[in-house]
């Protein structure tokens, strides 16, 4: 949210305070609304989810702040003086506070591996000023790795990962900003399967896709945040017994409708990425067929047409990006970067890095224009119109050791304030994450409350992710 001049601001403030007063009954003094304002208020609000709602329904100057719309006070350039995100979605309604990022995007989501030991939980992180600070968000979830994690608006997201102790595959939603946590679906509709991909339209549209592993004891492919130990699909190809699964919901996870053997996929799907509820894109593993699954719906999975060839995909794919109906970015096993803008009547083919290296995160900005993360700490862009990757890789001296780091997500919203996660590809179990301000020129690693977990992807809001 930007902010307006002082004066401005406090005029719009003001005007704002007084209509919501007569409709409220509400004082409008700082001791309500300015720094420190409690979750356990004792006043009547105008319920919201997103400040962005209390934009639209008040104006500027208003946050929202325990699903209430709140006057916002800039006393001290921030509402939460101790950096803990935990009463509030958007802690300072304003760019990112680390100085570095002239960007709006400042909510952001990550997961990965289980953290280890007696206290072993979820990995899942949030933070609200561009990643500054990380949080731990992960109370009440069963201890297993999470793969992917989508975002709707400040306070909604959704993580999906492995099959715990109940024997299906967890997917959970929040609506507070991690405070809170609803476990979705149930073992008799999800029994073996495990989630990889997950991409949510809005607060009540989702969508996510995995595997239903038949022949594994544990339900998963693997027991790693990510396809496979490189954080890419299982480069031994076709799994036995295993049928690709794309599940959707409507009304906020109560209820699923799942798709399995009629996508005629014979293993995994790692990725789906939804444009709107109706045109939707997945991606996953090599099967039967001999090459890499691509499917496309735009009737909102009525039908799904499988696009793609052995020419064109002959390894297995891990992240993608879709813009429209006929345009997406794909990425996967060594050295794989494709593009199809009529919905894979035709392709663009890239070699941007060496083959034996996988590019395990794509981000597009437009049909032109994307970024890629890719193994041993490598971040590229291009525009497909000059056909000339750029190599906007972070250094060791940018980001100590990054070089034994397999990058997997990427993540930006305007192609200047850049965020990357990973894993330790050559030693312990470990994850960074590093951000850009400016393009990819320079980067810095953002400190995390975990040490010991590989990180999987990453979801900012307002970003492409």
């Amino acid at each position: 949210m930007f902010r307006r001049s002082a004066t401005a601001f406090l005029g719009v403030v003001a005007a704002a305070c007084v209509a919501l007063s007569l409709v409220l009954m509400l004082s409008c003094g700082p001791s309500q609304y300015g720094p420190g304002f409690g979750r356990h208020h004792h006043y009547a609000c105008i319920e919201c989810q997103t400040t962005g709602e209390c934009t639209a329904a008040i104006g500027e100057g208003w946050v929202c702040l325990d699903f209430c719309c709140q006057q916002f006070t800039d006393d001290d350039a921030s509402p939460d003086d101790d950096d803990n995100d935990d009463d509030n979605d958007n802690d300072d309604a304003s760019p990112a506070d680390d100085d570095d990022d002239a960007s709006p995007v400042e909510v952001g989501w990550l997961v990965g591996n289980a953290t280890a030991g007696n206290d072993a939980s979820a990995t899942v992180l949030r933070t609200t000023d561009g990643g500054a600070n990380w949080t731990l968000k992960s109370t009440g979830m069963s201890a297993v790795a999470m793969h992917d994690v989508s975002v709707s608006g400040d306070q909604i997201a959704w993580v999906v990962g492995d099959p715990d102790n109940q024997g299906y595959g967890t997917i959970y939603r929040t609506a507070d900003g991690g405070q809170t946590w609803e476990r979705q679906g149930n073992a008799t509709q999800f029994a073996g399967v495990a989630f990889e991909g997950v991409s949510a339209v809005d607060a009540s549209h989702v969508w996510t896709c995995g595997v239903l592993a038949s022949s594994d004891d544990d339900a998963s492919p693997d027991d790693d945040a990510s396809p496979d130990d490189d954080a890419s699909p299982d480069d031994d190809s076709v799994l036995s017994g295993t049928t690709g699964v794309i599940a959707h919901s409507a009304d906020g996870g109560e209820t699923w409708t799942m798709w399995s053997a009629e996508l005629g996929v014979g293993n995994s799907l790692y990725k789906v990425d939804a444009v709107d509820d109706q045109i939707v894109w997945a991606i996953g593993d090599i099967d039967s067929k001999g090459y890499a699954a691509v499917l496309v719906t735009v009737t909102g999975g009525e039908t799904w047409k499988r696009i793609g060839s052995a020419e064109v995909v002959p390894n297995a794919l891990i992240d993608l990006s879709a813009k429209d109906d006929r345009t997406a970015w794909i990425v996967g096993v060594s050295d794989t970067v494709v593009r199809t803008t009529d919905q894979g009547a035709s392709w663009d083919q890239w070699s941007v890095v060496p083959t034996l290296l996988h590019v395990n995160g794509v981000c597009a900005l437009d049909a032109d224009t994307a970024w890629i993360a890719v193994d041993y700490g490598q971040v590229y862009h291009i525009n497909a119109n000059s056909e000339n990757w750029i190599d906007a890789s972070p250094t060791d001296a940018q980001a100590p050791g990054v070089k034994g780091y397999e990058l997997i997500g990427i993540c930006t919203g305007d192609g200047q304030s850049i965020w990357a996660s990973a894993i330790n590809a050559e030693g312990p179990p470990g994850g960074i994450i590093i951000h850009s301000a400016d393009g990819g020129q320079n980067w810095v690693q953002q400190q995390s409350p975990v040490t010991k977990a590989g990180f999987a992807y990453l979801s900012f809001v307002g970003a492409c992710k």
